[in-house]
């Protein structure tokens, strides 16, 4: 998917695939209390605002990650 829309977007799209076990995500974890990995949320939208998190994601003024919480 992410080679079929890349030429019509401004950023680079790929793909992260990754092996989920306990290890890793503990490993995360230990990242993040330890303040290695900070995490950056920037605004939290419900599923059905989903409209607006992409408009406000398309204005590129995001400062961390925006969340879609489904419910």
């Amino acid at each position: 998917m992410a080679a079929v829309l890349n030429p019509f977007v401004g950023q680079e799209l790929g793909i992260l695939l990754t092996e989920i076990s306990t290890a890793n995500l503990e490993a995360l974890a230990g990242f993040i209390d330890d303040g290695t990995i900070q995490l950056v949320i920037d605004w939290r939208y419900t599923l059905q605002e989903t409209p607006e998190a992409i408009s406000y994601l398309e204005t590129g003024h995001a400062s961390g990650k925006v969340v879609i919480t489904v419910t």
